[in-house]
């Protein structure tokens, strides 16, 4: 059995799609033969097509062995362990197939470290994975794009609920800034309002909601910027029904919170090249 070592790509802050510091990783691929076939099939819910089989399973060896149908739908390629990409894309291949079969070495053991969450009390952290951890499962899905093997990277960049808590309250108190005199003491208020919460929102900006703990959830309710009393009475005391009501668009209905609930941009790793 041959080993082959190989570097891949991992993003600067797991999860997020950003690769500006050329971080990367070292791999170890074990294998027999100087090649693996892959089959991949479109799956209705899938952006790209995925892995179905390989013939790092002893079982497959060749597309005759699936059902006709089956066969219909699958796309066969054949791999060689000839480039780092390659490699990456066939430990990726190895690790969805018959995984258990990895030796240690080219299973890195997980180690996270705790690290401290920006902007939260000392002692709240999130459990960040230790350099020497790496593997491609963690930033990598195999895939193909083009007619090609790729791999799709693991975002997840879901904000946190005091991030969206911020979000929200400087968009409902700037409608009513907007639209209405709120009294001097109340608009003043409610312009520092506003410039705190894209502080705010600028200081979380690499907190994200799976960093959280259950310890850390405890800390967040309280944590984004408060409205003002004399805002918030001063908006209490605005009178019903002089139809400003049918302007207002909820947050979660705007271009700004859709940038963060919309399905994310799908990253391949051939966008990297």
């Amino acid at each position: 059995m041959a080993t082959h070592t190989f570097t891949f790509k991992v993003p600067d802050l797991q999860h997020v799609n950003s690769w500006e510091d050329g971080r990367t990783a070292t791999g170890t691929l074990k294998m027999d033969g100087d090649s693996v076939k892959l089959w991949f099939i479109q799956g209705d819910m899938d952006p790209a097509p995925t892995l179905f089989a390989t013939t790092f399973n002893e079982e497959h060896d060749s597309i005759g062995q699936f059902p006709p149908v089956t066969q219909a739908e699958l796309t066969e390629v054949t791999l060689s362990p000839d480039t780092d990409k390659n490699k990456m894309f066939l430990w990726l291949a190895k690790h969805e197939s018959v995984g258990e079969l990895f030796d240690s070495d080219e299973w890195p053991e997980e180690v996270r470290v705790d690290t401290q969450i920006p902007n939260r009390p000392d002692g709240v952290t999130w459990k960040k994975l230790s350099d020497a951890s790496w593997s491609p499962r963690w930033a990598w899905k195999l895939c193909m794009k083009d007619g090609q093997v790729d791999a799709i990277f693991k975002a997840d960049e879901n904000l946190t609920t005091s991030d969206m808590n911020a979000y929200k309250r400087k968009h409902n108190v700037k409608f009513y800034r907007d639209n209405y005199d709120l009294g001097t003491e109340a608009d003043s208020d409610a312009d520092a309002f506003m410039a705190a919460c894209d502080q705010f929102i600028a200081d979380n900006a690499d907190v994200y909601a799976w960093m959280l703990t259950p310890e850390a959830l405890v800390h967040e309710t309280g944590l984004a910027t408060r409205i003002p009393l004399a805002v918030a009475t001063a908006i209490n005391n605005i009178p019903e029904g002089d139809g400003m009501e049918f302007a207002y668009t909820p947050w979660e209905n705007t271009a700004e919170a859709q940038k963060f609930t919309d399905y994310p941009d799908i990253i391949f790793h051939s966008d990297l090249d």
